[in-house]
C-alpha cells in the first residue's frame, strides 16, 4: 500500500470511532478514495487530448503530457 493512500486512510477517522460505525466509516473513505482517483485517471485522460496549439497556450509541451499521463492513477 503506497503512503498517499495509508496516509488518506488514516486521516479519514474511521478508526477513532466506535466499532460499530468504523467499518461503515472505512467504506466510505476508501469510496472517496476510489472516486478521488477516479477523477484523476479522467483529468489526465483530457490532458492527453489537448493539441498542440492548446499546450502552447498553455505554456507546456508535449514532454508535460507526456510525463503527467504516464504517472499511475494513485500518485499526484
Amino acid at each position: 500500500m503506497s503512503a498517499s493512500v495509508y496516509s488518506h486512510l488514516r486521516n479519514c477517522q474511521a478508526f477513532s470511532r466506535p466499532t460499530t460505525t468504523r467499518g461503515m466509516a472505512l467504506r466510505q473513505a476508501i469510496q472517496g478514495l476510489v472516486q478521488h482517483w477516479r477523477s484523476r485517471k479522467q483529468g489526465r485522460r483530457m490532458f492527453a487530448s489537448l493539441n498542440g496549439r492548446d499546450l502552447d497556450d498553455l505554456g507546456l509541451s508535449p514532454w508535460d503530457v507526456e510525463f503527467e499521463t504516464a504517472s499511475p492513477f494513485w500518485r499526484d
